[in-house]
């Protein structure tokens, strides 16, 4: 190498000969292939390189997020590494070639030491170093991270649903502590920022910026692949109904239900299709395992959607509005309701035949803007008449319950929110205790499901039958067991502790909470802290929670910052990743990974070491305290554990239904 060579670098430009001859000597040309490290991170800088022909490309990893981010970029005529020679400094990012480049090398001893003898070469490499940062300063270079070099936490991805990726054009990329760090293609969007950290409330949300072109590539070739596999519903919407919407219907109304009104008997032309339509729609709820389905009217279509495992799941074919008022006047005339009366809200019940068994829908009408709703809940016995020891699966919690069972006088209540499965369970422990020598009155509104061996009466109030007269009535009927289907007032509630108190086993379902919640609600209705000590024999608060397929479930591993909000675990165990089963979606779960559900249970069992702390009113935090210590409380979020380690559930449905704490 000469010095001509040398003098075209911007360092040693316009310096006399006699400052560049010492380096000569030192020069050293260098064929370097492409991905080749010329620097690390973090490492001491060993020599000056200058580039004679190729490219090299820096990035460097954030101590704070962990996240590879775009830095250097260099091409012919530039030089790398001379701050850190000058500084005897480590390099702050990792430099490779991207290209076969060739390279001269000036070791950095060499450099120093021609600096001492020559002040005159120290000053001007100072002056180059010294414009060349004047320069990054005033262009105030934004800052990219890297994806392709990133190594990503693939779970992060399904935090956001893909239409919320798409829409704020982000991605979640690091989680470190609570700290999320979300990639924006426009982080200056306060708007999107907000949003996101609205969505992700658990997390504090850092928005770094990603490059737009690269950010499509990133979602297209790698993101949406991987959510299909982590959740198999995330574009794949319709795939669930494709499979449902094949199969011939083979449901049909019981005859001696109702006959066709007059209205729908004038309609020669669309009758048939009425008929088929109503058909098709309980068939395809029935296949799809469905708990009620609600036909919607709206402005410029007719709306249907399933509950499926207790989600809302729109029907992908809607239908033109002008099958709404035929189709609702069929079902209201299956379901024995005025057809003409279309200003109130009207009940009925309807059978339908399906394969070898009849299955009965309760149904309701509401007035709307554009028409009647109607919605009907499906009361398919083999869903709620489940064995004891089938619906709970945690044995502390099922001993709990079966030691309530077991008494021969005192109230069990069943709390939790509408839909959780209370009726469920307070039929498990009727079927249970159902035998020739025990005498079982219910009073329910409505009855949903008929028993045998049980005597079910159905709430009435123009006749004057009510949940509490009922109770009163059942005492002269000798009962054993006594069902009030809900205490929602505090008559009923007087009623039934009174009921229990005469020597009988009493169940009713109450709205609350948690366990502990039950006894403040009773006390808010009046009744004295006494009677809830020596009455009450414990409280089943429950929630439902969907059950991943057995047939296309599979391990799936959750980091531990994802799995440690819900307090299932201690912070001595999540200390490292956690495996899981999730299902991955089959024909058998329509595509959902979930198939049926399974009931998370708190047990509040009440006995002579917990009575005298109710009768005296100690607050329920103390009671609670005693409880635990006593053996006497199984929390929800031990029961949760239970169903994640048997790979009953998954984290994300413990989420979804229980309060995370934060």
């Amino acid at each position: 190498m000469d010095l001509e060579t040398l003098a075209r670098f911007a360092p040693f430009a316009g310096l006399v000969p006699e400052l560049l001859a010492p380096l000569v000597p030192d020069l050293t040309l260098c064929e370097v292939p492409a991905d080749t490290q010329l620097f690390l991170q973090g490492a001491p800088v060993e020599e000056l390189f200058l580039i004679l022909d190729g490219h090299v490309e820096g990035s460097f990893r954030d101590a704070e997020d962990g996240l590879e981010y775009a830095g250097l970029r260099a091409g012919p005529g530039d030089h790398v590494g001379l701050a850190e020679v000058l500084l005897s400094a480590t390099h702050a990012q990792t430099v490779r070639t991207t290209v076969p480049s060739r390279l001269l090398s000036l070791p950095r001893d060499a450099i120093l030491a021609s600096c001492v003898c020559d002040p005159g070469l120290g000053v001007s490499l100072y002056r180059a170093l010294a414009e060349r940062l004047h320069l990054h300063l005033g262009l105030v270079p934004t800052r990219f991270v890297d994806l392709a070099l990133l190594h990503a936490d693939e779970s992060l991805w399904s935090l956001l649903p893909v239409q919320q990726l798409q829409k704020f054009r982000c991605l979640p990329l690091a989680l470190n502590g609570r700290v999320l760090v979300v990639g924006f293609v426009d982080p200056s969007d306060l708007t999107a920022v907000d949003d996101v950290s609205r969505l992700l409330r658990t997390y504090r949300v850092r928005p770094v910026t990603l490059e737009a072109t690269e950010f499509d590539r990133f979602l297209r070739t790698r993101v949406l692949p991987k959510i299909a596999e982590l959740r198999p519903e995330e574009g794949q919407r319709d795939r669930w109904f494709q499979h449902i919407s094949q199969k011939a219907s083979t449901v049909q109304l019981v005859e001696n239900v109702a006959s066709a009104s007059p209205e729908e008997k004038g309609k020669q032309v669309s009758g048939e299709v009425i008929i088929a339509m109503v058909n098709r729609l309980i068939g395809e709820a029935l296949e799809l395992g469905a708990s009620d389905i609600h036909v919607e009217p709206s402005e410029h279509e007719l709306t249907v959607r399933y509950r499926v495992d207790g989600r809302l799941r729109k029907r992908p074919e809607s239908l033109e509005p002008r099958f709404h008022s035929p189709l609702v006047s069929r079902l209201k005339a299956l379901g024995r309701m005025d057809i003409a009366e279309k200003r109130r809200a009207q009940d009925g019940r309807l059978t339908v035949a399906h394969g070898n068994r009849q299955i009965d829908f309760r149904l309701s009408t509401m007035p709307t803007r554009f028409g009647e709703k109607i919605v009907l809940r499906i009361l398919d016995p083999t869903t709620i008449l489940i064995d004891l020891e089938r619906l709970v699966v945690h044995e502390p919690t099922y001993r709990s319950l079966r030691w309530m069972l077991e008494q021969q006088q005192g109230l069990v209540i069943v709390a939790g929110p509408t839909g959780s499965g209370k009726t469920t369970t307070i039929y498990s422990a009727l079927l249970r205790l159902r035998e020739d020598e025990i005498n079982i009155v219910t009073i329910e509104d409505p009855i949903e499901y008929t028993i045998e061996g049980l005597t079910q009466v159905q709430v009435n109030d123009a006749a004057g039958v009510s949940f509490s007269t009922a109770i009163r009535h059942f005492l002269r009927q000798d009962p054993d067991v006594i069902v009030v289907g809900e205490t929602r007032d505090p008559q009923t509630a007087a009623t039934t502790v009174e009921a229990a108190l005469t020597g009988h086993l009493v169940f009713t379902s109450l709205h609350a909470n948690d366990a502990l919640g039950a006894v403040v609600r009773l006390r808010e209705m009046g009744i004295e802290q006494f009677l809830l000590a020596h009455t009450v024999l414990g409280v089943v608060s429950q929630r439902l929670l969907r059950r991943v397929c057995t047939y296309c479930r599979e391990p799936a591993s959750y980091h531990r910052d994802l799995i440690e909000p819900l307090g299932v675990f201690s912070r001595e165990e999540s200390q490292g990743a956690f495996s899981f089963f999730r299902g991955r979606g089959c024909v058998n779960c329509n595509f959902q990974g979930y198939r049926g559900r399974v009931g998370a249970f708190e047990v509040l069992r009440i006995d002579d070491r917990l009575r005298p702390a109710i009768a005296t009113g100690v607050n329920m935090t103390e009671v609670a305290r005693i409880a635990r210590e006593a053996g006497l409380l199984q929390p929800m979020r031990d029961n949760c554990r239970h169903l994640l380690e048997i790979g009953l559930t998954t984290p994300e449905e413990v989420a979804r239904v229980l309060f995370i704490e934060r």
